[in-house]
């Protein structure tokens, strides 16, 4: 259950960073990063978690980035592996 409830927080704060809301969209990614996690040493459905991991780690210091350009856009995270 928390492997689902980890990617739906993922996805919650991609959508809220496509929004604009980087305080509550940075919130969800830490939350369903934490949650995730938990499967990377035997990732499931061959999810990419670690790639989820750095990508929305990566995703939280672009939002915390108060430089960075109003016309950006996040990347999407590659969910299965290669």
């Amino acid at each position: 259950m928390e492997l689902w409830q980890g990617l739906w927080q993922l996805a919650d704060g991609l959508e809220r960073a496509l929004r604009g809301e980087s305080l509550v969209a940075a919130a969800r990614l830490r939350r369903g990063r934490d949650l995730v996690g938990a499967y990377e040493d035997r990732p499931p459905h061959a999810l990419d978690i670690t790639g989820l991991l750095a990508w929305s780690t990566h995703l939280i210091d672009e939002l915390a980035d108060t430089t960075r350009d109003p016309d950006w856009v996040p990347p999407v995270p590659r969910l299965r592996m290669p």
